[in-house]
């Protein structure tokens, strides 16, 4: 599904977004904790305008197995270990080294 011109969501809208299997939302520049644990249980995932993401959101988002992230600018060693355990994320450059730090070989 794709809303990429949304730029907010409510929790129970991310709560329903949650039942769709492929979702793109780079509309949204930011999401709460509550967000992040219902959109974790989408497969394909791509928040792609998100700057920052808190220790629990990355936790939440690691359960996705396709992940875009492109618009992250900083991650801390801790979100970068949860992040790495996603089978297929996207990040851009400049953070994909931190990713690579921690992933499984």
């Amino acid at each position: 599904m794709f809303l990429v011109v949304l730029t907010s969501i409510t929790d129970a809208q991310a709560a329903s977004l949650s039942k769709v299997p492929s979702l793109r939302l780079n509309g949204l520049t930011s999401i709460t904790d509550a967000q992040a644990v219902s959109l974790s249980k989408v497969v394909t995932l791509r928040l792609n305008r998100l700057t920052s993401i808190t220790i629990k959101q990355a936790e939440s988002l690691s359960k996705v197995n396709s992940l875009s992230l492109k618009g992250l600018t900083d991650l801390t060693k801790a979100q970068a270990a949860c992040l790495s355990q996603v089978p297929y994320l996207t990040v851009s450059e400049d953070q994909q080294w931190l990713i690579d730090r921690y992933k499984k070989k």
